[in-house]
């Protein structure tokens, strides 16, 4: 695993970004693909942790709950199959908000009070 790849549990990964830079870079030579850099695929769920689509990335694609470590604002982006819904949870566990379903996004979303992301 590459020196910027944090394994959140399971095959869940946080690819980090090098302070100053937007995006986090491939230290792996290609070894580990970070979906969230540019344009999400089909199927994906991005989080972000700076607002605007920067920063560190989690990207979720298995239906799973995704531990969420950030508590400023940041973003995401929900590209997974249209319709699909994810909800954010608090620290109990206990759904808070959903989006609207794929296809949707949030440039300016505060993480504070989420603790995971279930993406499906």
């Amino acid at each position: 695993m590459a020196a910027n790849v944090i394994d959140l549990g399971g095959k869940n990964l946080m690819f980090v970004a090098v302070p100053g830079e937007a995006h986090p870079r491939d230290m792996t030579k290609g070894a580990l693909d970070n979906v969230c850099d540019d344009v999400i695929p089909y199927g994906y769920f991005c989080a972000f942790s700076e607002k605007g689509f920067l920063g560190t990335s989690i990207p979720m694609y298995s239906c799973a709950r995704y531990p969420i470590p950030w508590t400023d604002d940041g973003s995401w982006i929900n590209n997974q199959t249209r319709g699909t819904v994810a909800n954010f949870l608090d620290d109990g566990g206990v759904s808070r908000w959903h989006d609207a379903g794929a296809y949707s996004y949030d440039r300016d979303a505060p993480w504070y009070w989420v603790h995971w992301v279930r993406n499906c």
